[in-house]
C-alpha cells in the first residue's frame, strides 16, 4: 500500500511541477470537425509553420526549448493525425497526416501556439500551404516505460485482469513508438480531475511556484462524449465525491454541461490590436489599398484586416459590407460579422457561434454576453473574464458598448459586475460622459433611486447618437412607471428620435413611449392617432387601453372603443380586459362588455363573473347561471342568488345569499333572505327604496348628456327592483301549500 501511495504522490507532483522550466509538453484535444494541438512556450518566440512531406512542420526559433510529445495520443485518436515527432534539436514539431486535411496555426496569446487540423481542402488564402525550406531531420522521442506503474494501478481497477509481467523489449526504432498503457492514462486523468474539483471547492490548497499560464481547458479539452463500457469511469475502483456534490446532488459529470465545447481564442477577438495610434482615415485608406493585389485579385487576409480595422473603430455595418463584398474566404468571418452586429447594437443571428460562451475564460465571455438575445443564467457567466476583457477595450468602445453591457449584467442580477464596468469607463474619462451617465442611471434604477436616475438620464440624453435615444426612452419609462408628469417638449423630442431610428427596435420602443406618454398626459385623441399612424404596435395596445380605461372621461372612453371594434375583440391580458368590461357594465353597455371577455382564451374566474354580471344586466339570468357554473366564491354566489331570484327560485336564492354572506340588511329585500322575514306587502314597502316618478316634461327638448342618461338608467333600475319586490310579496300561495 505504501508503494501505491508513493506512486500516487509522485504522479500528482509530476503533473503539478514540470521537470524542467524549458520543457514544453504538446497538449492535444479532439473536437467536432478538427483535431487540436497546443503548446505553451516559457516566453514568446518567433516560429514558422508550413508544408513538409506527408504533413506539416512547426519550427521554433527560441533556443533551449525541448518539446515533449509523449502524451499527445493519450487524448486523441490517429484518425487525422497519424504521428507527431520532434526534431533532434527538440525545437521542431512534425505532424504527419492520415487524411485529406489541412492545418491552421495561431497564437491564442503570446507564447501559446495552437495548431488545428481540419478535414477537407485548404482555403485558397491559407498562408501555411507553402513548403518549408531546409527541412530538419526528425527523430522519435521514446516514451518512458510505464509497465511497473501500470501494474500497481491495476489494484485500483476492477473487472479487468492484471497486466502481464514486464518483458524485455528491444529499444524502439525511429519508426516505432511504444504506446503507454491506456488504463494508466485514464487513471491519471480521473485522479487529476478529482483533485482539481476538490481544490476548486476550497477543500484543498495548492502551493505551487508561479509558472506560465496554461491554455484554457476549453481550448484543449475534447468534446463530451458517451463513455464506452470499458472506460475508466466504469472500471476504476476509486470513487470521489465531495461533500458539496453530495449535498447539492450535482455529480461532477453534470458540471461540464455548462462549459462550452470550444471557446473562441483571444487572438480571434483582439479588437484592441486591430488598429494602431494613427488617425482612423489613414489606417482605413492603407487597409483599403492593400485589399486588391497583383492581377486585381482580392486578398482574403487584406479583406479580413480591412474589416477588423472598421470594427476597431466601432463601424459594424461597414465591416459586414466589406466581408460580403469580396468573393474570398476570410478566416473567422462569422465571428467578425457577429461583432459587427454587436457594434451596431442590433440583433445577432441565431446561428452565431459567440452566444453561449459566457462561461469561457477570456474575451469570448465578453462578446458572448453582448451577443446574447437575453441575459443568461448567473451560474453560466464568467464575470471576471467579462470585466477584464472590457477593461482592455479602447476607450471609445468602452463608451459605446458599456451601457449595453451594464444593462445585460443588471438583467442577469450581476450588479457588482455592472459597477465594475461603470468604473472601467470612469477611470478613462476626465469630464462629463453620456455613456457613463447611462450606466450610472441603470445602476440608480436597480437601487430604486429614481431621482438620481433621472439626473443621470438627463445627462445621457444630451448624446446625439444611440445612447441619447436610449436615455430618452428610459426616461419616459421611468416617468410613466412613477406617474410623474411628462412635458410636451419631451414627447416631441421622443417623436423626433423615433423617426430618426425608424425600422429598428429602438425606434419602435421610442414610438411606443411617445404613444403612452400622450395617453398619460390625457391627450387620448392624439395618442390613438399616433398609435394608428405608427402601425398599431402590439406592445403599446394593452398599456394604452389601460390608460384609457383608468383615466379617460366617459365620452372619450366610449368614443375610442366604439370607433375601433378590434380594440374590443382582440385578446387582452386579464387585468386589461376585465377593467374595460367592468367600466362598460357600469356605463350600461353590457353587450359590449362581453366582447373582450368572450375573446379571452382561456377565461378565468374574473372573466366569468363579469360575463354573469353582463348577462344579468341584459335580463338573462339563465346565461348568468351558465357563466357561474362551478364558481363558489362569495361574489359568484351573490350573482347566482340574484339570478335564481329572478327565475323565482327563492329557496335556492336564499341559500346562495347565505353562502355569499348577505342577509336582509345587505340585500335590501326580505325575499332575498328566505325565511328571515314574512314578506308581507307592508314590510316590502317599508324596506323598498322610494320610487322615482317622472315629473312634468318641459316643452323644450332637454340636452342629452351621458351623465344624465346614466342617472336615468340608475333611477329606472331602482324603480324596477322595488316594483319586483312588491309584486313578489303580493303573489298568491301555490295550491297545496
Amino acid at each position: 500500500m505504501n508503494r501505491i501511495l508513493t506512486y500516487t504522490t509522485a504522479l500528482v507532483l509530476v503533473l503539478a511541477h514540470p521537470a524542467a522550466a524549458e520543457r514544453v509538453s504538446v497538449l492535444s484535444g479532439e473536437h467536432r470537425g478538427f483535431t487540436r494541438l497546443a503548446l505553451v512556450l516559457p516566453e514568446p518566440s518567433e516560429w514558422e509553420f508550413g508544408r513538409v512531406d506527408n504533413g506539416y512542420e512547426l519550427r521554433i526559433a527560441r533556443e533551449g526549448v525541448e518539446l515533449d510529445v509523449s502524451s499527445v495520443f493519450n487524448r486523441i485518436a490517429r484518425r487525422r493525425i497519424s504521428d507527431v515527432q520532434v526534431s533532434p534539436d527538440m525545437k521542431g514539431l512534425r505532424i504527419a497526416l492520415d487524411c485529406n486535411c489541412w492545418a491552421n496555426v495561431f497564437e491564442d496569446r503570446p507564447g501559446l501556439i495552437v495548431i488545428d487540423v481540419r478535414e477537407g481542402r485548404a482555403p485558397a488564402a491559407s498562408r501555411y500551404e507553402m513548403p518549408l525550406e531546409d527541412q530538419a531531420p526528425v527523430r522519435q522521442v521514446t516514451t518512458p516505460r510505464t509497465d511497473d506503474l501500470a501494474r500497481d494501478f491495476s489494484l485500483y481497477w476492477r473487472n479487468l485482469p492484471p497486466l502481464p509481467a514486464a518483458q524485455a523489449e528491444p529499444a524502439a526504432t525511429p519508426a516505432e513508438e511504444p504506446a503507454p498503457d491506456e488504463r494508466v492514462a485514464q487513471a491519471q486523468e480521473h485522479l487529476v480531475q478529482q483533485i482539481a474539483r476538490a481544490a476548486a471547492q476550497g477543500l484543498l490548497e495548492a502551493d505551487v511556484p508561479a509558472e506560465p499560464a496554461a491554455p484554457t481547458a476549453a481550448l484543449i479539452a475534447p468534446e463530451p462524449v458517451a463513455l464506452p463500457p470499458d472506460s475508466a469511469a466504469n472500471h476504476l475502483s476509486l470513487r470521489a465525491q465531495s461533500a458539496l456534490d453530495r449535498e447539492l446532488g450535482r455529480p461532477a459529470e453534470r458540471l461540464a454541461e455548462v462549459v462550452p465545447s470550444i471557446c473562441v481564442p483571444d487572438v480571434v477577438l483582439d479588437v484592441a490590436g486591430w488598429a494602431d495610434g494613427r488617425p482612423m482615415a489613414d489606417q482605413l485608406a492603407a487597409r483599403r489599398a492593400a485589399v486588391v493585389g497583383e492581377f486585381d485579385a482580392p486578398s482574403a487576409t487584406a479583406v479580413g484586416d480591412f474589416a477588423r480595422t472598421y470594427l476597431h473603430f466601432g463601424l459594424g455595418a461597414e465591416a459586414r459590407k466589406t466581408l460580403a463584398a469580396f468573393d474570398v474566404t476570410v478566416p473567422d468571418a462569422d465571428i467578425l460579422q457577429t461583432i459587427g452586429q454587436i457594434m451596431d447594437l442590433g440583433p445577432v443571428r441565431p446561428d452565431a457561434r459567440l452566444p453561449g460562451m459566457t462561461s469561457c475564460d477570456g474575451a469570448a465571455a465578453l462578446w458572448a454576453m453582448l451577443a446574447a438575445e437575453r441575459a443568461p443564467a448567473r451560474d453560466s457567466i464568467n464575470t471576471n473574464a467579462i470585466v477584464q476583457a472590457f477593461s482592455a477595450l479602447p476607450l471609445h468602445l468602452r463608451q459605446h458598448l458599456g451601457p449595453q453591457l451594464g444593462e445585460r449584467l443588471l438583467a442577469a442580477g450581476e450588479r457588482d459586475a455592472a459597477e465594475m464596468i461603470r468604473n472601467a469607463i470612469q477611470r478613462a474619462v476626465s469630464g462629463p460622459d453620456e455613456g457613463l451617465s447611462m450606466v450610472n442611471a441603470r445602476l440608480d434604477l436597480s437601487r430604486g433611486d429614481d431621482d438620481a436616475a433621472e439626473r443621470n438620464l438627463h445627462e445621457a440624453a444630451r448624446d446625439n447618437g444611440t445612447t441619447g435615444a436610449e436615455a430618452h426612452a428610459l426616461l419616459l419609462e421611468n416617468r410613466l412607471r412613477q406617474g410623474r408628469p411628462i412635458e410636451p417638449a419631451l414627447i416631441e423630442t421622443t417623436a423626433a428620435l423615433g423617426f430618426e431610428h425608424r425600422g429598428t427596435d429602438l425606434g419602435r420602443r421610442l414610438d411606443r413611449m411617445q404613444v403612452l406618454a400622450l395617453a398619460a398626459s390625457g391627450a387620448f385623441d392624439q395618442a390613438f392617432a399616433t398609435f394608428n399612424r405608427l402601425g398599431r404596435d402590439a406592445e403599446a395596445a394593452d398599456p394604452l387601453l389601460d390608460y384609457l380605461t383608468a383615466t379617460a372621461p366617459d365620452t372619450v372612453f366610449l368614443a375610442q372603443l366604439f370607433a375601433d371594434n378590434q380594440l374590443l375583440t382582440a385578446q387582452r391580458p386579464p387585468a386589461v380586459r376585465q377593467a374595460m368590461a367592468r367600466r362598460l357594465i357600469d356605463l350600461g353597455f353590457a353587450e359590449a362588455a362581453q366582447r373582450p371577455l368572450l375573446a379571452a382564451d382561456p377565461q378565468d374566474a374574473g372573466d366569468r363573473i363579469l360575463l354573469a354580471e353582463a348577462a344579468m344586466a341584459m335580463r338573462d339570468p339563465q346565461g348568468a347561471l351558465r357563466h357561474l357554473a362551478g364558481l363558489e366564491n362569495s361574489e359568484a354566489s351573490a350573482i347566482r342568488g340574484r339570478a335564481l331570484q329572478a327565475l323565482g327560485q327563492h329557496d335556492a336564492a336564499a341559500k346562495a345569499f347565505i353562502i355569499a354572506g348577505q342577509g336582509p340588511d345587505q340585500t335590501g329585500t326580505p325575499a332575498q333572505a328566505g325565511e328571515a322575514g314574512d314578506g308581507t306587502p307592508d314590510e316590502v314597502i317599508a324596506t323598498a327604496g322610494p320610487l322615482t316618478l317622472p315629473g312634468p316634461q318641459p316643452d323644450v327638448a332637454l340636452e342629452v348628456t351621458l351623465a344624465a342618461s346614466r342617472a336615468l338608467l340608475e333611477d329606472s333600475r331602482a324603480n324596477r327592483q322595488s316594483l319586483e319586490a312588491l309584486l313578489q310579496s303580493l303573489r298568491l300561495p301555490e295550491l297545496g301549500r
